[in-house]
């Protein structure tokens, strides 16, 4: 054969089997790269039963919640002159016959040791990052009793028994403006962060209270029962206006404290109702 022919068929022969060889040369993959793993999964992505991804699992950013339930208590300091004005009228005949009679517990009495703490419970929204309004409803009784056995001036024992029983039912209406934004809900280590993060705010609420007032008088020598008794009974229906200032405490994602110092004015019977009240509430945001 042509040498020629020979230098060509060779030189064909290289080409065809230089692909081959560098294809053997190439060292191959590894095994884990080769086989898709179910748990390598695009970040963010669920993989599912069939292959495909089913949904975005990252974490979406929280909605804010913008309804909330309220839970409070209010200190109250009313006037209760009429109240006073009768524990009077009763205690100057008794103290007349009976020297050692020592007066009677009133409701003033539970005010001034600041026991009266009337609950109630609502539901507000908030509006914005300077608005909230709610509606607010709550009931309140109690009774105070005095019974007491002294010695009369004809040197008898005189049995006395006062009893006053208040209640009060209410529902109102109220508004927060807080002129540097509400507090943000977060989690915060320790009460100085939270107070740090706390807001202020100026409310006012409009309240329908049917206040209700009973008293029972009994007098009379002992064994014999009462020989004098006398019972006093009224409800009324009245409108108030408050004004305070407050300040909401952010303690958790959902919950805030919220405090305020107000004062209560009524349409009427003023001498009786009107008065300084102080607020503890909680709020829990909920939607």
């Amino acid at each position: 054969m042509d040498s020629r022919v020979q230098a060509y068929l060779a030189t064909r022969l290289c080409f065809a089997v230089l692909p081959f060889a560098l294809l053997l040369m190439t060292p191959a993959p590894a095994a884990a790269e080769l086989t898709p793993s179910l748990d390598a999964s695009p970040p963010g992505l669920e993989p599912g039963s069939s292959g495909e991804y089913l949904h975005d699992v990252r974490e979406a950013p929280e909605r804010p919640r913008r309804w909330f339930l309220l839970f409070a208590a209010v200190n109250t300091y009313p006037q209760l002159e009429s109240e006073e004005t009768v524990a009077k009228l009763f205690e100057r005949p008794m103290e007349f016959l009976a020297p050692g009679f020592s007066g009677v517990t009133t409701f003033s009495d539970m005010r001034d040791r600041g026991f009266l703490w009337p609950p109630h419970v609502g539901v507000g929204r908030v509006f914005g990052k300077r608005w909230s309004a709610f509606i607010e409803v709550g009931y309140s009784v109690g009774k105070v009793r005095t019974e007491a056995t002294d010695t009369s001036l004809v040197l008898w024992p005189l049995h006395s028994d006062y009893e006053v029983k208040r209640s009060a039912l209410y529902a109102g209406l109220g508004l927060d403006y807080f002129p540097w934004g509400r507090a943000n809900l977060a989690e915060y280590t320790g009460f100085k962060a939270r107070l740090a993060a706390a807001r202020p705010f100026i409310g006012t609420r409009v309240t329908w209270t049917e206040a209700g007032y009973r008293a029972d008088v009994k007098v009379g020598p002992k064994p014999f029962g009462s020989l004098i008794r006398v019972k006093l009974d009224d409800t009324w229906l009245i409108p108030s206006f408050n004004a305070n200032v407050g300040l909401d405490v952010p303690m958790t994602k959902h919950s805030a404290l919220s405090l305020n110092a107000g004062y209560n004015f009524f349409a009427y019977r003023r001498y009786d109702f009107e008065g300084p009240a102080f607020v503890v509430a909680w709020k829990w945001f909920f939607k």
